[in-house]
């Protein structure tokens, strides 16, 4: 929801030249738990490997999206949780036939 309202206001707004704005609710979130929220939904395990990461990996990363706001009048208001049952429910939907491979890694 969130994302189309951003597309939806930046196509309503006077046009800003070229501008890297981006889109999302401006909090981090953990990988493990965006992996729990899939695993949940699906009702199925994911793999994981633990891997000690690289001395210039960030240790957390999120979207800053302050210029959306500013530019875009852009207000988030979707949680990532709600936005991952939205879309898997959209895909459950159209997607219903879909075979997953057990054993594919």
């Amino acid at each position: 929801d969130d994302v189309i309202n951003g597309f939806i206001n930046a196509l309503e707004q006077p046009p800003v030249g070229y501008e890297i704005i981006n889109i999302g609710c401006g909090n981090p979130i953990k990988l493990s738990t965006f992996i729990q929220y899939i695993e949940n939904l699906s009702g199925r395990k994911i793999s994981k490997r633990s891997m000690k990461s690289h001395i210039t990996e960030p240790s957390i990363t999120y979207c800053d999206n302050s210029k959306a706001r500013k530019l875009l009048n852009f207000s988030p208001s979707t949680s990532v949780r709600e936005g991952l049952e939205k879309t898997w429910k959209w895909f459950e939907q159209e997607y219903h036939n879909i075979i997953i491979d057990e054993d594919s890694d």
